[in-house]
Formats: structure tokens, C-alpha cells, sequence
């Protein structure tokens, strides 16, 4: 790595700490943690009718981090255990600093279509495993598309 992309890389990262401070100081926690897993689990089943590879939905499927369980991503995801664990933060407030599909920075976003994107990376983990590479995200981006077309025509509100 050249020292400018080090640069680079480093600056965004500053950013992204920033991003994450202001995040706690400005936005209350409105929503259930419960509500929320309802809603990514409802993605998730409307993901699942129309991609019959993703492992079947059980109720540890999706759910939060343990108590005490540090880590900085906002979401993980175990493949071999077939589960996806949110952070807290993300659940209570529906807001995160990450990189949109197709972006190169890292930016505040929030509501529904952040958790439909978040969800449908950890996701793609299940049938892409290891790398962020070019399969993993076209992998991701045939679930965000599958998951907004079902929003936009309304099959979605219709489980």
C-alpha cells in the first residue's frame, strides 16, 4: 500500500470515528430491539421465497450480540452456524456508519434501507464466504435488489 492510499484510508477512518460519536450525542434510541429483529426477520423471509440457497429461518437466526460481546463491525455473520448477530445500537436506533453498496465512503445512514442493506451483506456471507470480492458483491447486490423491487411493488407487505 502506497502512502497516499494509507492516507486515504486512515482520513476516512477519522471520519468514520467522528461519525460514530455524533451518532450516539444525536440520535435517541426510538425503537424496540424486538421490533427491529421483527423487521430484518421479515426481510429475511421475503429474501428467502425468492432465494431458495439461504439456509431456513429459525428463531437464533437473526438475532442481537451477546451482553459484553465488543466488536466493531454493526453486524456479524456465521456461516458454519448459519446466524446473524446485530449490534444493539443498530437495533435501538436504526443507524450506522458504514459504506452503501456501490460507495467508496463511509457515511451516516439510517431507517429501513440501511438494515435492508446491512442485512443482505451478512447475507451473502452464507453462499460467499471469506472476502469482499467481486461474487460477494453481486451476490449482495441480486438480494438488495430482490428485497427493494418487493418494497416497491408491495409483495413484500403482502407475507
Amino acid at each position: 500500500m502506497d502512502d497516499k492510499t494509507f492516507e486515504e484510508r486512515t482520513k476516512t477512518y477519522q471520519q468514520y470515528k467522528v461519525d460514530k460519536q455524533f451518532i450516539r450525542k444525536n440520535y435517541p434510541n426510538k425503537y424496540d430491539m424486538e421490533d427491529t429483529l421483527n423487521v430484518l426477520r421479515s426481510m429475511y423471509s421475503y429474501l428467502k421465497r425468492h432465494h431458495f440457497d439461504l439456509p431456513k429461518l429459525q428463531k437464533r437466526t437473526i438475532d442481537k450480540f451477546p451482553k459484553g460481546n465488543n466488536r466493531d463491525n454493526s453486524a456479524y455473520c456465521s456461516p458454519s452456524k448459519k446466524i446473524i448477530k446485530f449490534k444493539p445500537i443498530i437495533l435501538k436506533k436504526r443507524v450506522a456508519v458504514h459504506e452503501f453498496l456501490g460507495s467508496n465512503e463511509w457515511k451516516i445512514y439510517e431507517g429501513t434501507l440501511m438494515l435492508a442493506e446491512l442485512l443482505t451483506h451478512e447475507v451473502s456471507h452464507f453462499k460467499v464466504k471469506g472476502l469482499h470480492n467481486k461474487r460477494f458483491y453481486h451476490r449482495q447486490t441480486q438480494l438488495l435488489d430482490t428485497l427493494i423491487n418487493g418494497i416497491i411493488s408491495g409483495e413484500y407487505y403482502k407475507i
